[in-house]
């Protein structure tokens, strides 16, 4: 069992471009605000879950109560654990577009498609590789360059992101889904 006193504050929704649920902070010192420990680093907020998987939480009126005790509760629960053992309790998304990546993959609607482009558009050195990618008519194969930039093949890398672009490459293609070019929102 863990235990712990964790001071938090949850704020009303801001402008931020990676998210449309309110604010967690953490104010405790002994917790770290590192993108390692899923904290965004322009504003110190928590990552409390994937941009597909949020919008689940929006789709009618806004509920507190199952937002807290879906996400703010088990996100506590992470950092208590990670405190002590150095890891996360259970796999982890990662951090931008890889992340958003893997959440398309692991969402099973297809009908996200604007919400993965317009968290996709946010990290403009990424976007325009993948937009690219997106653009050819066959699928991304494996020992393609992975995005992250380590110079391994993709399907070693990051291989949910990878099925995650060829999930996003299909459903943009039978939906006749058309890539516009949208004003992006400016970090």
């Amino acid at each position: 069992m863990l235990k712990g006193d964790l001071e938090i504050s949850i704020s009303n929704l801001k402008i931020r471009p990676y998210s449309d649920l309110p604010a967690l902070y953490i104010h405790n010192k002994e917790i770290q605000k590192i993108k390692s420990r899923h904290f965004n680093q322009i504003d110190g907020s928590a990552c409390i879950c994937g941009p597909i998987q949020e919008k689940t939480f929006l789709v009618h009126e806004f509920d507190f109560r199952i937002f807290f005790e879906k996400l703010i509760i088990p996100f506590l629960y992470g950092q208590l654990h990670y405190n002590i053992y150095r890891k996360w309790p259970w796999k982890e998304l990662e951090h931008g577009s890889l992340g958003v990546l893997e959440s398309y993959y692991i969402n099973t609607d297809s009908s996200k498609i604007a919400d993965c482009i317009k968290s996709l558009k946010i990290e403009q050195e990424n976007w325009k590789c993948i937009e690219s990618v997106l653009k050819q008519s066959k699928p991304v194969e494996g020992h393609n360059r992975c995005l992250c930039g380590s110079g391994k093949f993709i399907r070693n890398c990051h291989f949910e992101a990878w099925q995650g672009l060829n999930k996003l490459k299909k459903d943009i293609l039978h939906q006749n889904f058309v890539i516009t070019n949208e004003p992006k929102f400016e970090i």
